[in-house]
Protein backbone atom coordinates (compact mmCIF):
# COMPACT_ATOMS: atom_id res chain seq x y z
CA UNK A 1 0.00 0.00 0.00
CA UNK A 2 2.84 2.41 -0.62
CA UNK A 3 1.44 3.83 -3.86
CA UNK A 4 -1.61 6.05 -3.87
CA UNK A 5 -4.88 4.66 -5.10
CA UNK A 6 -5.80 5.65 -8.64
CA UNK A 7 -9.25 4.08 -8.53
CA UNK A 8 -10.95 7.46 -8.12
CA UNK A 9 -9.28 8.67 -11.31
CA UNK A 10 -10.49 5.58 -13.15
CA UNK A 11 -14.02 6.10 -11.86
CA UNK A 12 -13.93 9.71 -13.01
CA UNK A 13 -12.67 8.59 -16.42
CA UNK A 14 -15.53 6.09 -16.69
CA UNK A 15 -17.99 8.82 -15.67
CA UNK A 16 -16.72 11.06 -18.46
CA UNK A 17 -16.90 8.17 -20.91
CA UNK A 18 -20.57 7.58 -20.10
CA UNK A 19 -21.24 11.31 -20.19
CA UNK A 20 -19.70 11.67 -23.64
CA UNK A 21 -21.82 8.81 -24.97
CA UNK A 22 -24.91 10.87 -24.15
CA UNK A 23 -23.95 13.27 -26.94
CA UNK A 24 -24.03 10.67 -29.69
CA UNK A 25 -26.66 11.30 -32.33
CA UNK A 26 -27.86 7.71 -32.60
CA UNK A 27 -28.51 7.16 -28.87
CA UNK A 28 -31.94 5.94 -27.78
CA UNK A 29 -33.78 7.15 -24.70
CA UNK A 30 -33.25 3.80 -23.00
CA UNK A 31 -29.49 3.91 -23.61
CA UNK A 32 -29.34 7.51 -22.40
CA UNK A 33 -31.10 6.55 -19.18
CA UNK A 34 -28.65 3.67 -18.69
CA UNK A 35 -25.66 5.98 -19.25
CA UNK A 36 -27.04 8.56 -16.81
CA UNK A 37 -27.45 5.86 -14.18
CA UNK A 38 -23.87 4.70 -14.79
CA UNK A 39 -22.66 8.32 -14.50
CA UNK A 40 -24.28 8.57 -11.09
CA UNK A 41 -22.78 5.25 -10.00
CA UNK A 42 -19.26 6.23 -11.10
CA UNK A 43 -19.48 9.60 -9.35
CA UNK A 44 -20.48 7.92 -6.10
CA UNK A 45 -17.63 5.45 -6.37
CA UNK A 46 -15.27 8.31 -7.17
CA UNK A 47 -16.24 10.08 -3.95
CA UNK A 48 -15.80 6.92 -1.85
CA UNK A 49 -12.37 5.85 -3.17
CA UNK A 50 -10.25 8.49 -1.36
CA UNK A 51 -12.06 7.82 1.91
CA UNK A 52 -11.59 4.09 1.48
CA UNK A 53 -7.90 4.54 0.72
CA UNK A 54 -7.31 6.72 3.79
CA UNK A 55 -9.26 4.43 6.13
CA UNK A 56 -7.54 1.28 4.84
CA UNK A 57 -4.09 2.86 5.01
CA UNK A 58 -4.60 3.91 8.61
CA UNK A 59 -6.11 0.52 9.49
CA UNK A 60 -3.09 -1.31 8.06
CA UNK A 61 -0.81 0.96 10.09
CA UNK A 62 -2.85 0.34 13.24
CA UNK A 63 -2.86 -3.42 12.62
CA UNK A 64 0.91 -3.41 12.16
CA UNK A 65 1.40 -1.49 15.44
CA UNK A 66 -0.99 -3.80 17.28
CA UNK A 67 0.78 -6.93 16.03
CA UNK A 68 4.20 -5.52 16.90
CA UNK A 69 3.16 -4.37 20.37
CA UNK A 70 1.44 -7.68 21.07
CA UNK A 71 4.83 -9.39 20.77
CA UNK A 72 6.56 -6.98 23.14
CA UNK A 73 5.87 -7.46 26.87
CA UNK A 74 4.57 -4.28 28.46
CA UNK A 75 5.50 -3.65 32.08
CA UNK A 76 3.71 -0.29 31.82
CA UNK A 77 0.30 0.72 32.96
CA UNK A 78 -2.33 2.04 30.59
CA UNK A 79 -1.48 -0.34 27.77
CA UNK A 80 -4.40 0.01 25.34
CA UNK A 81 -3.69 -3.41 23.85
CA UNK A 82 -4.59 -5.07 27.15
CA UNK A 83 -8.14 -3.69 26.91
CA UNK A 84 -10.72 -5.71 24.96
CA UNK A 85 -12.44 -2.47 23.89
CA UNK A 86 -9.42 -1.62 21.74
CA UNK A 87 -9.80 -4.76 19.63
CA UNK A 88 -13.60 -4.42 19.55
CA UNK A 89 -13.21 -0.96 18.04
CA UNK A 90 -10.67 -2.35 15.56
CA UNK A 91 -13.21 -4.98 14.52
CA UNK A 92 -15.87 -2.30 14.20
CA UNK A 93 -13.62 -0.22 11.93
CA UNK A 94 -12.83 -3.27 9.82
CA UNK A 95 -16.54 -4.06 9.53
CA UNK A 96 -17.34 -0.49 8.49
CA UNK A 97 -14.64 -0.57 5.80
CA UNK A 98 -15.98 -3.88 4.48
CA UNK A 99 -19.57 -2.61 4.48
CA UNK A 100 -18.46 0.59 2.77
CA UNK A 101 -16.83 -1.46 0.03
CA UNK A 102 -20.00 -3.44 -0.60
CA UNK A 103 -22.24 -0.37 -0.81
CA UNK A 104 -19.99 1.88 -2.88
CA UNK A 105 -22.76 2.77 -5.30
CA UNK A 106 -25.05 3.89 -2.48
CA UNK A 107 -24.88 7.08 -0.49
CA UNK A 108 -24.05 5.32 2.79
CA UNK A 109 -20.54 4.27 1.76
CA UNK A 110 -18.99 7.69 2.44
CA UNK A 111 -20.50 7.80 5.92
CA UNK A 112 -19.18 4.34 6.76
CA UNK A 113 -15.68 5.03 5.45
CA UNK A 114 -15.58 8.36 7.29
CA UNK A 115 -16.70 6.71 10.53
CA UNK A 116 -14.09 3.96 10.09
CA UNK A 117 -11.42 6.60 9.48
CA UNK A 118 -12.39 8.41 12.70
CA UNK A 119 -12.30 5.18 14.73
CA UNK A 120 -8.91 4.15 13.36
CA UNK A 121 -7.48 7.64 13.92
CA UNK A 122 -8.66 7.55 17.56
CA UNK A 123 -7.12 4.11 18.06
CA UNK A 124 -3.83 5.23 16.52
CA UNK A 125 -3.83 8.17 18.90
CA UNK A 126 -4.23 5.75 21.83
CA UNK A 127 -1.33 3.58 20.72
CA UNK A 128 1.16 6.44 20.14
CA UNK A 129 4.16 4.30 19.15
CA UNK A 130 6.72 6.92 20.12
CA UNK A 131 5.38 7.10 23.68
CA UNK A 132 5.75 3.36 24.18
CA UNK A 133 9.16 3.35 22.54
CA UNK A 134 10.43 6.03 24.94
CA UNK A 135 8.88 4.25 27.93
CA UNK A 136 10.41 0.95 26.81
CA UNK A 137 13.84 2.51 26.40
CA UNK A 138 13.64 4.16 29.83
CA UNK A 139 12.48 0.92 31.44
CA UNK A 140 15.26 -1.04 29.70
CA UNK A 141 17.87 1.54 30.72
CA UNK A 142 16.60 1.38 34.31
CA UNK A 143 16.87 -2.41 34.40
CA UNK A 144 20.36 -2.24 32.87
CA UNK A 145 21.56 0.33 35.42
CA UNK A 146 20.04 -1.64 38.31
CA UNK A 147 21.77 -4.80 37.08
CA UNK A 148 25.05 -2.95 36.66
CA UNK A 149 24.82 -1.52 40.19
CA UNK A 150 23.96 -4.96 41.58
CA UNK A 151 26.99 -6.43 39.79
CA UNK A 152 29.30 -3.71 41.10
CA UNK A 153 27.92 -4.17 44.62
CA UNK A 154 28.45 -7.93 44.40
CA UNK A 155 32.07 -7.43 43.28
CA UNK A 156 32.77 -4.91 46.06
CA UNK A 157 31.35 -7.05 48.87
CA UNK A 158 33.19 -10.25 48.02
Amino acid sequence: MQTKSKKAVYELRDFLDHLSSLFREDITAEEAKKHLYECRTHLRRCSVEPLEYMAEKRFVQLDRYARWYARVPFPFRENPLSKPEFFQRMKEAKRLIAEGRTVKTEGQACERMDKAFEIVTDLLEQVKPSRYLVQGLLWGAGVFIAGLLAGIAAMCFR
